[in-house]
C-alpha cells in the first residue's frame, strides 16, 4: 500500500475515533438530567450506564486518537515542533487527559457510588447532600472536559496558524 493510502486509512479512524469519543460525551448531561428528573433509581441507572459508555467507548476512543494522530503526525511528514495549531491541540490533549484521569473520573465514581446508596436507602439526607455537592462538582468539571474537548476539536479542524505557517 502506498503512504497516501495509509494516510486515508489513519484519517479515517481519526475522524472515526473523535465521533466514537465526542459523540456520546455531549449526550450524558441531557440524560442525567432525565434520571435525575425520574428519581433516585432511574438517576444511579443513568449513571451507571454513562459510565459505562464511557468506559467501553468514549475512553478507548479517546486513547485510539493518540494512536491515529501519532501515525498521521509521522506518515504527513509534519513538522511537529514549528506547527502551532499541532502543539496546541496536542497540549490540550495532555491536560484534558490528566484532569480525566486525576479529577474528573474519580469525582464521577464517587457520584456513581453515591446515586446508588441514595438510591438503596432515600432517607439517608446525609448521603442526599454528599450526593448533591459531588454531581454539582462532576458537572463543572464536565463542562471543562466538554470545553477542553471542543478546543482541541477547533485546532485539529481549523488549524489556525497561530504562531507558525503550519
Amino acid at each position: 500500500m502506498t503512504r497516501a493510502t495509509w494516510i486515508q486509512i489513519f484519517l479515517f479512524l481519526h475522524v472515526l475515533g473523535a465521533i466514537a469519543a465526542v459523540g456520546p460525551t455531549l449526550t450524558y448531561a441531557m440524560w442525567l438530567s432525565r434520571g435525575e428528573r425520574a428519581g433516585a433509581e432511574v438517576r444511579a441507572f443513568v449513571l451507571r450506564t454513562t459510565s459505562w459508555v464511557d468506559g467501553r467507548l468514549a475512553t478507548p476512543a479517546f486513547m485510539v486518537q493518540a494512536v491515529t494522530g501519532t501515525a498521521l503526525i509521522l506518515l504527513l511528514k509534519l513538522r511537529f515542533l514549528h506547527t502551532a495549531w499541532l502543539l496546541a491541540g496536542i497540549g490540550v490533549y495532555v491536560v484534558l487527559t490528566a484532569f480525566a484521569l486525576v479529577v474528573y473520573t474519580p469525582t464521577v465514581r464517587r457520584q456513581v457510588t453515591l446515586a446508588e446508596r441514595v438510591a438503596t436507602d432515600p432517607s439517608r439526607t446525609d448521603l442526599a447532600a454528599e450526593y448533591e455537592g459531588v454531581a454539582r462538582r462532576a458537572r463543572a468539571f464536565g463542562m471543562l472536559a466538554i470545553a477542553l474537548t471542543l478546543t482541541i476539536l477547533y485546532f485539529m479542524i481549523i488549524k489556525p496558524a497561530l504562531w507558525s505557517r503550519g
